[in-house]
């Protein structure tokens, strides 16, 4: 399963996934890592409840031989957000907070800064300062989606306190000034007769803002398949390499990008990427 789900065989693997398991099967010592695998394949399929389930049985087994490593496999994190997507705040915060501990106490960078990650996107308190950690963790690791991920995450979460300062600072006197008659000189087209694109900014008497609707600020309404999508191709990966990586057809990259897109209101990968590389500047 994890061969062909890296390897781009999506079908395949889910054809693995149904077959009923041998006798003793449970016995086995990598029955913790198909269970997981299980899990990944679901959320890979968009279905958090099957995913869910597949990583909690991957942690009763791990933790009934004693293994309670976030190492060996990050099954709280990854049901955290499952959980998350569901609606369960509550398990979702236990989750992700055990496993911040336990990664913490392991001293790996890579297994706490996908914790802190995984912290930040199912918990509201502190999100800005649990992303800058998982920045700061993953830059020193080699899991280097989970570091893109983060950074677009803080940008995005910046962004938006920003523009949610700024309303609150400005008050009464946010609102659109008048239109002015433009000078003598060549036609000025109408906004209704305006080629469609991004909104203009909202001019106030101190400052100007931007239009409702900033791309940074529908971020967090993304999919998480739409988030992890999005941090491949900011990498640079084509839409080949994150078919395979993500373990799904290159149709279904091509679908998702479209949706981030339209989402963000951006127009493509050198968008996307300037929002990255922004964010890493700052």
């Amino acid at each position: 399963m994890i061969t062909d789900l890296q390897n781009g065989h999506t079908e395949r693997a889910r054809e693995t996934a149904a077959r009923p398991l041998p006798p003793l099967a449970h016995e086995s010592a990598t029955t913790a890592q198909l269970l997981f695998a299980r899990g990944v394949l679901a959320r890979t399929d968009d279905e958090p409840h099957q995913a869910r389930e597949h990583f909690r049985a991957c942690g009763r087994w791990l933790l009934r031989h004693g293994c309670a490593n976030p190492a060996v496999q990050p099954w709280r994190s990854l049901a955290a957000e499952a959980a998350h997507t569901l609606g369960d705040t509550e398990e979702a915060a236990r989750l992700v907070h055990e496993e911040v501990r336990l990664a913490r106490r392991w001293g790996a960078a890579a297994p706490l800064g996908r914790a802190q990650l995984s912290l930040a996107v199912v918990t509201e308190e502190n999100r800005i300062e649990n992303l800058r950690a998982a920045v700061t963790t993953l830059s020193a690791a080699s899991a280097r989606t989970a570091y893109t991920r983060a950074v677009i995450e803080l940008a995005a979460a910046e962004r938006e306190e920003n523009e949610r300062r700024t309303a609150v600072a400005l008050g009464p006197a946010a609102t659109v000034l008048p239109p002015v008659a433009p000078p003598p000189g060549p036609h000025v087209p109408s906004a209704a007769a305006r080629p469609p694109g991004p909104r203009p900014a909202v001019l106030t008497g101190r400052r100007t803002a931007k239009a409702p609707g900033h791309d940074a600020a529908v971020w967090h309404g993304l999919t998480t398949v739409e988030r992890e999508t999005a941090a491949l191709a900011a990498q640079g990966l084509g839409n080949r390499e994150i078919a395979t990586e993500l373990a799904v057809t290159t149709r279904a990259v091509e679908l998702r990008l479209s949706g981030v897109y339209r989402k963000l209101r951006i127009r493509g990968r050198e968008e996307l990427r300037a929002l990255v590389q922004e964010a890493e500047g700052s």
